[in-house]
C-alpha cells in the first residue's frame, strides 16, 4: 500500500513486511494514525513485537498464510474498539 505523501497516516501491513516474501507495497495493508499504529502487536522493535512477527513469519513459511492473515486481522480488528471505531475493515 502506498500512501499519498503528507497524508499523516501509516500503512499497517497485514502481515508485516518482515514476515512475508510479498513484495513491499503489494501485500494487504490498512492506513492508521501513527499513534495508533505504534500500539499494534507488530509495530516496533520490542521483544514482544519481534516475537509476534516471528510467529506470523513461521506460519507464512509453513504455507499457512491464510491462518497468519486471519490471526493478524483478528488482532487488528480488535483495535477498532480500542481506537474508538476509527478503522473499518471490509
Amino acid at each position: 500500500m502506498s500512501k499519498p505523501v503528507g497524508d499523516g497516516l501509516d500503512a499497517h501491513h497485514l502481515p508485516a513486511n518482515s514476515a512475508t516474501n510479498i513484495a513491499k507495497g503489494k501485500g494487504p495493508a490498512t492506513q492508521m494514525l501513527p499513534e495508533d499504529h505504534r500500539n499494534t502487536s507488530s509495530w516496533g522493535n520490542s521483544k514482544e513485537a519481534k516475537a509476534y512477527r516471528q510467529q506470523v513469519k513461521q506460519l507464512m513459511d509453513d504455507k499457512q498464510g491464510r491462518k497468519a492473515l486471519l490471526i493478524k486481522l483478528s488482532k487488528t480488528t480488535k483495535y477498532c474498539y480500542f481506537f474508538n471505531n476509527k478503522y473499518f475493515f471490509t
